[in-house]
């Protein structure tokens, strides 16, 4: 009798073991069915979805310049040459090179240059055949009377430290420019007169010394190799009527409302203090 209890209580345990793998089977077939179902239809919004434009073409790459150049078969001695002049000009070598190749490449086509000072009129300009290119100019001026079309002539402006255009061709004058200095535009009939004005040594300015050039009615580039004071009754209106430019070796002694054109006008190689 004890054999057969143990066999139909074994045969309980054992049935229900099955139900329970059934279950996990029926557990397992329904999820198994939800993920077939979801990724068909996933699949058939992906069918649904318009087809993506076509890539435009990439741009051809520009070709990498190096940072840095060597050239074979560069003689020596004129390579240390350019090293003394550069360092005679306060410039770096790079810079003196940039410049003596631009002033190589604008030789193959017409240009002006290399002189200290050039006025030009309309007759002038009309002279010339071709385009030009004006390089390496202390003072350039346009006379009044020239028009925009024969002002087209001019095809480049490089290395001119000053510049003075009648207000119509101001801003095609600063298209043209290139490593300019200053460019001015007036209204009047006649171009504006610039005296250098120099002192050797320390100077100090007093208000009748503006009266003096507003009543001339011209403008100075005021040069001072030392200190430089201003009196405290110069306005403002006063110091840029007379005061084009200026370079100061020394320190600069001066009112507070002309600090800023100081630094907007100046060549400065000292301090500058406020007076009061």
């Amino acid at each position: 009798m004890k054999e057969e209890e143990n066999e139909e209580s074994y045969n309980e345990d054992e049935w229900e073991d099955d139900d329970d793998n059934d279950e996990e089977l029926k557990w397992e077939s329904d999820k198994a069915n939800k993920h077939q179902y979801k990724s068909s239809k996933s699949w058939e919004g992906m069918n649904s979805m318009p087809p993506k434009p076509p890539r435009p073409p990439k741009p051809p790459r520009r070709p990498r310049i190096p940072e840095v150049i060597g050239i074979r078969g560069l003689d020596y001695q004129k390579y240390r040459l350019i090293v003394e002049k550069a360092r005679e000009q306060g410039k770096t070598i790079s810079d003196l090179l940039n410049e003596i190749i631009d002033s190589y490449l604008v030789q193959e086509e017409g240009y002006i240059g290399n002189i200290d000072s050039l006025d030009l009129s309309l007759e002038d300009l009309m002279e010339l055949e071709e385009t030009i290119r004006f390089v390496d100019i202390k003072r350039l001026t346009f006379g009044p009377d020239i028009d925009r079309k024969t002002f087209k002539k001019v095809k480049e402006l490089r290395n001119v430290d000053q510049i003075f255009v009648p207000s119509h061709l101001y801003l095609l004058t600063i298209k043209i420019a290139r490593d300019c200095g200053k460019i001015e535009k007036y209204s009047s009939d006649t171009p504006p007169t610039i005296i250098t004005k120099s002192f050797d040594g320390d100077v100090s300015l007093p208000r009748d010394f503006f009266k003096i050039y507003i009543e001339r009615d011209e403008k100075i580039h005021l040069k001072v190799y030392g200190d430089l004071s201003i009196a405290s009754d110069v306005s403002l209106d006063e110091f840029r009527s007379v005061i084009h430019s200026l370079s100061i070796d020394g320190d600069i002694y001066v009112p507070k409302v002309l600090i800023g054109t100081i630094y907007a006008i100046g060549t400065l190689y000292g301090e500058v203090y406020e007076i009061e």
